[in-house]
């Protein structure tokens, strides 16, 4: 059972794991500390743009990254469950899109 959830419970790890990055900066602005904090203290306070731009770039990263990390897991998971056609062993010979067309042609080819 926990083989066919996995890729559900990935994808609720990394929610999760998002938005805790989106309170912990939501709780430095109220004074908890990290990159909320050091937003709103040096870059609006202080009227440093360019500290602000700073450490909201950071937290878009760290978000990017953690969802980037996540979506491959779920696709590594995927694909190591069901191996694209002409792949032989469980990882797969092939590139993972072995077997996919992107081109129309054969007998069922768009007709004019």
């Amino acid at each position: 059972m926990v083989r066919e959830a996995l890729p559900g419970i990935i994808q609720s790890v990394t929610v999760l794991a998002i938005t805790l990055v989106g309170y912990s900066a939501m709780a430095g602005v109220v004074g908890a500390g990290g990159l909320g904090k050091m937003a709103i203290d040096y870059g609006y306070h202080r009227f440093q743009t360019d500290t602000m731009i700073c450490s909201v770039v950071a937290i878009i990263i760290i978000v990017q990254l953690i969802q980037m990390i996540g979506d491959s897991s779920v696709g590594w998971w995927i694909t190591a469950e069901h191996p694209p056609a002409g792949s032989r062993t469980l990882l797969g010979t092939k590139s993972s899109f072995a077997g996919l067309s992107l081109g129309h042609s054969g007998p069922h080819a768009c007709r004019k």
